[in-house]
């Protein structure tokens, strides 16, 4: 495509302005016609100085699995023999936020997991004297994925290879559960006298040491709810998009501690089991299985969730329900379920807190609104104390927060 450059258009207005003239004072008509002529033969020959499309190779650098409600970077490399600057527009998908980071650079934000095209890019280059231009598209083809935020993912595991994990707000990785007995071994100096072994030093002539290590290969079980209660959105994201980012960091922590990771995503069905696991391949069973995973308007069946449990779940497991708590009337079911659960298991729910503010005014419908509003979250209080009073932790968050809440409970039990 052709165009002509700010500085073409300036021009041709001046010289239409001039043209004007001529029909008032014709004395320097020859002259003005002859400026005319000149400027039309620049931008001619300005034309022929533009580079073809083959003179430019276009290549973008992006990620194959992109991090949802995160910027992430592209960038643009032009291989070319001209010296001229270019202008560089990339065809990202449209759902995405744009972030211009830099000449040859620019950032993007996904709002939604599933597969993206960018379809092309466009460069314009203009020619020697910067009168006239010209725009290439170059169809360089690229499909990506959006997962949940591998990114954070990534910076969660540098933290704990650098063990910088309390400068960023995360507990210290004691990782294990409670002490279980290994082995018997002969009292060496500066052992602990209480870890002395006092049944077998009795059998022996010498002291015998006890010596403990962390339970390991407990299991950890991320349920999530993906009923209509989590399609709502919360600031940039679902609840369960958040959910579903706090889970990964939580499935990392998890297995960096030898422990077991699964997970069970339902709604009005079972959507996707894991049973809890730490293989070679687990990070990508988990990314996979997660980015599958997506809210929907129906009820939730907490008690086939839970017959699935039970049925699938022997060993007592660290069991985090990422749902929400409204009212006794509509969380009657998600309550009943954490109940059941805790028999057996560890229990801790993961909810949100209300992002809406308290209405104001003077108005009697904003009154009536503030009245439901603070009705509701007394309600939302009551029961999570009763959840408390029965052994059942609700952990309430905020999309800021829930990653870090997450974690820094699972590390301290």
């Amino acid at each position: 495509m052709i165009y002509i450059t700010k500085l073409f258009y300036t021009l041709l207005v001046s010289l239409f302005f001039l043209s004007i003239s001529v029909f008032i004072d014709n004395r320097f008509s020859i002259i003005i016609y002859l400026l005319i002529f000149c400027i039309l033969c620049i931008a001619l020959a300005d034309f022929f100085t533009i580079p073809g499309k083959k003179t430019f190779t276009i290549q973008r650098h992006v990620e194959k699995y992109l991090s949802i409600g995160t910027f992430n970077k592209v960038s643009i490399t032009v291989e070319t023999t001209s010296n001229k600057k270019v202008e560089i527009r990339d065809l990202y998908p449209d759902d995405f936020e744009y972030l211009n980071t830099g000449y040859g650079e620019y950032s993007i934000k996904p709002f939604k997991k599933g597969e993206y095209v960018f379809t092309g890019t466009q460069i314009r280059v203009e020619g020697f004297f910067k009168l006239t231009g010209k725009q290439y598209q170059y169809t360089n083809k690229t499909i990506v994925k959006v997962y949940p935020n591998i990114i954070e993912l990534r910076k969660y595991l540098k933290l704990i290879s650098r063990n910088r994990l309390e400068e960023s707000g995360y507990k210290t990785a004691h990782f294990g559960g409670n002490l279980e007995f290994d082995f018997l071994r002969e009292y060496n100096y500066g052992d602990n006298y209480r870890d002395i072994n006092w049944k077998a030093t009795a059998k022996k002539d010498y002291p015998v040491t006890q010596i403990n290590k962390k339970e390991i290969e407990r299991n950890v079980l991320a349920i999530f709810d993906c009923g209509r209660m989590m399609t709502t959105k919360y600031y940039d994201l679902t609840k369960l998009d958040y959910s579903i980012n706090a889970s990964l960091l939580l499935a990392a922590s998890v297995i960096k501690g030898n422990d077991k990771f699964g997970m069970l995503a339902f709604d009005n069905s079972i959507k996707l089991f894991m049973k809890p696991q730490n293989t070679k391949n687990v990070y990508h069973t988990i990314l996979s299985g997660l980015y599958r995973i997506e809210p929907d308007f129906v009820k939730s069946y907490y008690q086939k969730a839970y017959d699935f449990v039970k049925k699938n779940i022997t060993k007592n497991t660290i069991i985090f329900i990422f749902s929400e708590i409204y009212n006794k009337i509509v969380s009657e079911d998600l309550i009943s379920f954490a109940k059941l659960l805790k028999k057996n298991h560890i229990v801790k729910i993961i909810s949100f807190e209300e992002s809406e503010q308290l209405a104001e005014g003077s108005k009697i419908s904003d009154l009536a609104r503030f009245s439901i509003q603070v009705k509701m979250l007394a309600e939302k209080k009551q029961i999570i104390a009763d959840l408390h009073s029965k052994g059942i932790e609700t952990i309430t968050v905020t999309s800021n927060t829930i990653q870090k809440k997450v974690v820094n409970t699972y590390l301290s039990i």
